[in-house]
């Protein structure tokens, strides 16, 4: 007789849901449930048989215990009445709250309290690696887009970049970076492939095509690494000890002492000069990357 799936729940940011696939292959089988926007890609993560959009007409009565990775009042309403034992997710409100007012020490990596929540072990090395194309031979995947505008390197720098570096070069975004993304196309001169989709049909294989990724500290350079390609990340109002970066990312940012300035980022700097991404030049990036791919 197959065994009952499991319910995992998070309903937040991409790449929040692309770190609980580190999880959901040693939970299998899984039905993730989160925002409509992201059951595609859940759909894909491995251990998922089918992934369900939150609402109120979701039905938990199939599944065989919860894991709640999100903790939050609407996951505890969602996972209400689900047969089976009920795990949830450390949120370290208080610690995020302290690294930022303080700069006190970073709680412990999302992922770690993921595998706690799930009571495994922490996972390691990329988990959507089989996923898409690959190996990586594709060029360059360039992500300039984030939610939050204080995590955005400025659009011209971009476009520098796509002229000085070989290519092909891809830029990766979602429907909403568009604009963005064209701007940043028409300034280099070049003509590099736009992608700017709600789904993933066409970003998951291209993505996981590239021989390597350079982004912000957004939900599809968290993809990039899940799928294993090598990621550089270009950190301003945040930092990878923050716990959001899986293992130790190759970044680039600089050591200011206002650092990080937000969970989760901000429309405008408090600083008023932006210096975490402004100072952050065109020529350090390439050799980063360089370094990174060659390494």
């Amino acid at each position: 007789m197959s065994r009952r799936p499991t319910a995992v729940l998070r309903l937040g940011s991409l790449g929040e849901v692309v770190q609980a696939g580190a999880i959901t292959a040693q939970l299998a089988p899984v039905v993730f449930v989160t925002r409509p926007a992201w059951c595609a890609l859940a759909a894909q993560l491995p251990g998922v048989v089918e992934a369900r959009a939150a609402g109120p007409t979701l039905d938990l009565s199939d599944v065989d215990g919860v894991v709640d990775l999100q903790g939050s009042l609407r996951s505890r309403w969602l996972s209400r009445g689900a047969p089976g034992a009920c795990r949830r997710l450390d949120r370290a409100d208080l610690a995020r709250r302290l690294r930022v007012w303080f700069k006190a020490a970073p709680p412990p990596p999302l992922l770690q309290r993921y595998a706690e929540a799930a009571g495994l072990p922490p996972p390691t090395g990329p988990w959507m690696a089989g996923s898409g194309a690959g190996p990586g031979v594709e060029g360059w995947g360039l992500v300039p887009g984030a939610a939050w505008a204080n995590k955005r390197w400025p659009a011209a720098r971009w476009s520098a970049l796509i002229q000085r570096m070989p290519g092909p070069h891809t830029l990766f975004g979602g429907p909403e970076d568009g604009p963005l993304l064209a701007q940043i196309a028409e300034g280099s001169g070049r003509s590099p492939r736009v992608i700017a989709e709600r789904g993933f049909v066409q970003t998951l294989p291209a993505l996981a095509a590239c021989a390597g990724v350079i982004g912000g500290d957004t939900g599809l350079s968290h993809l990039a690494r899940a799928l294993g390609r090598p990621t550089l990340v270009l950190l301003g109002p945040t930092t990878a000890e923050d716990g959001h970066w899986t293992g130790h990312p190759t970044t680039l940012s600089r050591p200011l002492p206002c650092r990080p300035c937000g969970r989760f980022g901000g429309p405008v700097c408090a600083m008023g000069d932006h210096a975490c991404m402004q100072e952050i030049t065109v020529d350090e990036v390439i050799l980063a990357a360089q370094a990174m791919v060659s390494g």
